[in-house]
């Protein structure tokens, strides 16, 4: 379970602490701009880190972005302070936590790895400044070896003892979902049965596929979208003619009518699409305890009448999850002390730390109608 995340000078976040403590399930509010989809950034690159990505360069390319200090946002070069990305997680009862602190020195064309560190339960596992790592080793004396400062150590770094806690918390990592679904890319045809689902959720289908080959998550696939379309039979991966030799496959739906048809995946709106890939999510936590997911405003596609049942379920989540939004059907899904507000005055300072409904309601910075104050900015300080 992620248990806190501090983001400094990545673009509207400097010196920002999150603490989810305890929380399975949690609400990002704000206003855009606030840094809801910068916090979505830091755990995408977090996640490329646990499924093998080293080069700092490519982290988050995959899905359309890449790290830049915020001080290159204000053209101020002279001025660019160190990036520092942390973050805690308790598996198994070990508590890691990892550090990682970008700088762009004069004269290099790219970021460099001016600090990097890893834990388990307050105790070292690796620390690292600039190109000098060093391993803390039970019993024997640290190890001590260069490595490319444009190259992140975690995936390198190899667990030597029995149960491999550290290979856990990577894998923990690897497998985090984070989802900014992009409807119109969702086109229901494969594109690398072998790759792990992307941000955008444009290669959903090849996650179809591999949870398909779990008997329970399959079956439990299918009556998740029956809890949405009651008429949903089954689906299926194949050539748009069926008789052709070669050519492209698509996901298909059948539907119960008096001959049962099939429609293919493409053709859903975006809303229906949004709705398959919830069932999707619901079924492939169920195979990890301790699944994580962050979907970026999961309702935004979604009739008001709707949203309601689409939260529940994914609060429902057997691992954790974090879900922002704009919408107040969501936030009344949610309790205050689980409803994190972001707020940032102007696009020259920062956002301020997180706070909750019930921090602020005990602040009594929130008066009156929440209703109100959502609807009319007043929550935001407009």
């Amino acid at each position: 379970m992620l248990k806190r995340l501090y983001i400094h000078n990545y673009k509207c976040l400097v010196n920002f602490e999150w603490r989810l403590d305890g929380l399975q399930s949690s609400l990002l509010i704000g206003k855009n701009g606030s840094g809801k989809s910068s916090i979505a950034d830091t755990l995408t690159f977090f996640r490329d880190i646990g499924r093998g990505e080293n080069d700092v360069a490519a982290l988050g390319r995959e899905d359309g972005f890449t790290l830049s200090p915020l001080a290159l946002w204000n053209g101020r070069r002279d001025s660019c302070e160190p990036m520092v990305f942390e973050l805690d997680v308790e598996l198994d009862t070990v508590l890691y936590s990892y550090r990682l602190v970008l700088d762009f020195p004069k004269k290099f064309q790219k970021l460099r790895i001016a600090e990097e560190r890893l834990s388990q339960n307050g105790k070292l596992s690796y620390t690292r400044e600039t190109a000098k790592v060093v391993i803390a080793r039970e019993g024997q004396p640290d190890a001590v070896l260069g490595h490319d400062w444009h190259s992140v150590f975690l995936p390198t770094f190899q667990d030597a003892s029995q149960n491999a806690p550290v290979l856990l918390f990577k894998k923990w990592l690897a497998d985090m979902v984070i989802l900014t679904p992009v409807p119109f890319l969702m086109t229901g045809q494969p594109v690398d049965r072998l790759a792990p689902l992307k941000r955008s959720a444009s290669n959903l289908v090849d996650w179809v596929v591999r949870l398909q080959a779990d008997s329970e998550a399959a079956n439990q696939i299918g009556d998740y979208i029956r809890e949405v379309f009651p008429d949903f039979k089954a689906f299926a991966i194949r050539k748009l003619d069926r008789d052709a030799a070669y050519g492209p496959e698509y996901l298909f739906l059948r539907f119960f009518d008096e001959q049962t048809s099939e429609v293919p995946f493409f053709l859903l709106s975006d809303g229906e699409k949004c709705f398959f890939l919830s069932a999707l999510l619901r079924a492939s936590t169920t195979l990890e305890k301790d699944s994580f997911c962050l979907w970026d405003e999961p309702d935004c596609h979604l009739a008001s009448h709707e949203v309601g049942f689409l939260i529940r379920a994914l609060r429902s989540l057997s691992g954790q999850s974090i879900l922002t939004s704009h919408q107040l059907e969501t936030v009344r899904q949610f309790p205050d002390e689980a409803t994190f507000v972001l707020l940032r005055d102007t696009h020259l300072v920062p956002t301020r730390p997180p706070r909750t409904l019930a921090q602020l309601r005990d602040a009594k910075e929130l008066k009156g109608d929440l209703s109100h104050a959502i609807l009319t900015g007043d929550l935001y300080g407009e």
